[in-house]
Parts: C-alpha cells; structure tokens; sequence
C-alpha cells in the first residue's frame, strides 16, 4: 500500500471520465481508475470539490463525511477545493492516479494550509472475513495501538498522526469493540463499541476530532469501502 500527502500545486485540469463517441471516429475509452473521498478537516467543515468545471460531491461535503468511489481516468487530475457558499478557492491539489487501482483522497490540514493524504486502496475481497484498516487524523494524538474486543495482542501497532495502516483480516462481527492506546501505555484512550463488520465488506476506521458540538473528545468514524 502507498500513501502520499498531496500540498497545494498547479498541474494539469483533469476532468471526471466522460465517455463520448463520434460517429466515423470513435474517441478510445480512457482507462478508469476509482476515487473516493473523505473530509477530515474539521477547519474546512462545509466545502466542495470540483474538476474543472465538474462538481464532484452532489450534495455539501461536510466534515466526516465520506464520497463513494467516482470514476476518473488514468493519469494528473487536479482537485478545486471551495468553501461552501463562496466561489473562492481555497486550494488545488494535483494528484496522479494509475489504471485500474481504487484509491482515497483524505481532505485535511486547515483553511490556511489544506492537504490530501492520497492512498491506495486494496478492494480484493474475501469470503469468510472482514477486512478493516485504521487511519490516524487526531492531530493532537501521538503514536496509537489499536486492539478488537479483549485481544491483547494489538491489531495495528505504533500507528502515527496521518498514517493509513494496510488492511488486515478480522472475524465478522455485530458488536465488535475497538479499544485505543497511546503506544507504550496501558491506560485506555479511547474505547468505541458496537461496531458491525460483515463477512466479505470491508472498512476504514478514521480516527479524529468530533464533530462540533459533540461532548466527545475523540471520534471513530466507520467507512464501508465495499
């Protein structure tokens, strides 16, 4: 699995794939790739994205929200960052995506200095299991071992701020409990229960800032990729 922060650049405008055809001289169709996104930028809050001219997102991304799969074509595609309700940009970020690879743009950072963590995603499913990864965006949150129900053994270990950790395989479950340590502690960080996993799907867990006015220090939102 790779992973990429992408800063603030100008490459290239890309465009959603648009499949056209002429009559006498059919264009050859692109090869597609998957985009999806998540905003983890509590800062940001409401915005949208667009490229080119094309919007992205139908309806406003907000803060913790998540953007299914959306088909692009292979190759530099730059992302047009607004705020909601402003034709301002806030940022253009360039990514490079290849042929027929899943990828998840994380929208971070601030207002002053936004960010995409780019990753690529392995979809290869499997029949008998779940399979789960475990993303670090609690910026105040040092390095995190995260544990399933009452394993002792820890599921991801020494997970830093702005990782994405590889899938893994787990049992399915109605209500599995994830339990979060500060890496070389014994004391519980953070615990969250009730988590339903289904054989054969699988899933982010985005660590994070809650969402404004929620009493809770801490916040584990659930992704199903697939």
């Amino acid at each position: 699995m790779k992973s990429f922060i992408k800063s603030i650049g100008s490459l290239a405008v890309f465009s959603l794939l648009l499949t056209a055809c002429q009559k006498d001289n059919p264009a050859p169709t692109p090869t597609i790739t998957g985009l999806s996104f998540f905003q983890a930028s509590k800062d940001l809050d409401q915005i949208n994205l667009t490229s080119g001219t094309q919007k992205i997102n139908t309806t406003v991304f907000k803060y913790l929200d998540f953007l299914g799969y959306r088909n692009f074509s292979a190759g530099k595609h730059e992302i047009t960052i607004t705020k909601q309700g402003s034709a301002t940009t806030i940022a253009k970020v360039s990514v490079e995506l290849k042929a027929r690879v899943a990828y998840s743009a994380f929208v971070m950072g601030t207002t002053s200095a936004p960010a995409v963590l780019l990753v690529e995603d392995n979809l290869t499913p499997v029949t008998t299991k779940a399979k789960v990864r475990f993303v670090h965006l609690k910026a105040d949150a040092k390095e995190i071992d995260v544990f399933i129900n009452a394993d002792k053994t820890a599921l991801f270990a020494k997970a830093p701020y702005k990782s994405v950790q590889a899938f893994k395989e787990i049992d399915a479950a109605n209500e599995l409990k994830i339990t979060l340590k500060e890496t070389g502690k014994t004391e519980i960080m953070a615990e969250f229960t009730k988590i339903k996993v289904e054989k054969g799907k699988i899933y982010t867990f985005v660590f994070s800032d809650p969402k404004t006015g929620d009493t809770s220090k801490m916040a584990l939102t659930t992704v199903t990729n697939r």
